[in-house]
């Protein structure tokens, strides 16, 4: 197989963002839904990658701090903002997240006064629920939930506590990695994800501040009244 310039850049492209991520092939591989066969030909020179493929590779790099720079360079990325947009874009992010926390496997924050997970429609709830039980395999949950929410979705996937809807803006946000997500339902379903880990570090100082003000979520629940006597 011929080796030609174009291959050989996108050769050490390839590899030089493995080796900033300390990344085997196979890691690359399964981050960026490829065989393992095909990133080995890429980093050899023989293939010309399709764009889709280069695609595939870009992605799994930016959800991972990294940016392919022209003609044929990587480097960390600097602060950035990623908008995902419906309930396609729901199960991106969450996706993004789990690449995320396989990572860095730390904590995830959450802020909620919605009644469903995202105040989105239940398709969109189902999807997330199950990359949340994924992502909660490997990582700790926490969620604020405001004192009269009933959403069982956070309270079973996290470990939950409970706060005046004062304090609470409506909608939702989390905190995970260097990334710091807001979510808007209104008038399209919208999550913006901003890259910073200046910010991210701010916002978990500040949950982490609310969050040992908080009362347990069960303590907070709505007492039963009582029965009128005959």
């Amino acid at each position: 197989m011929k080796r030609t310039s174009a291959n050989m850049m996108k050769a050490r492209q390839t590899k030089a963002g493995r080796s900033l991520l300390d990344w085997k092939q196979k890691h690359l591989a399964h981050a960026a839904g490829l065989s393992i066969g095909t990133i080995r030909k890429i980093e050899l020179g023989y293939i010309s990658p399709r764009d889709k493929t280069m695609a595939q590779i870009k992605m799994a790099f930016e959800r991972n701090g990294l940016e392919l720079i022209e003609p044929g360079g990587v480097r960390y990325r600097t602060d950035t903002i990623i908008t995902y947009l419906g309930s396609d874009g729901v199960v991106d992010f969450f996706d993004d997240m789990l690449q995320t926390t396989k990572k860095r496997n730390e904590e995830i924050l959450t802020i909620s006064r919605a009644e469903s997970l995202f105040g989105f429609d239940s398709d969109a709830d189902a999807e997330s629920v199950e990359k949340l039980a994924a992502i909660k395999a490997r990582a700790a949950i926490k969620c604020l939930l405001t004192e009269d929410s009933a959403s069982p979705l956070m309270v079973t996937h996290s470990e939950c506590r409970s706060l005046s809807k004062n304090y609470v803006d409506p909608g939702q946000c989390f905190i995970y990695g260097d990334k710091y997500a807001v979510f808007e339902t209104v008038p399209t379903p919208k999550i913006i994800v901003i890259q910073s880990v200046s910010i991210a570090q701010s916002m978990r100082q500040q949950f982490h501040s609310i969050w040992d003000k908080a009362t347990s979520f069960q303590a907070a629940a709505k007492p039963m009244k009582a029965r009128s006597r005959r």
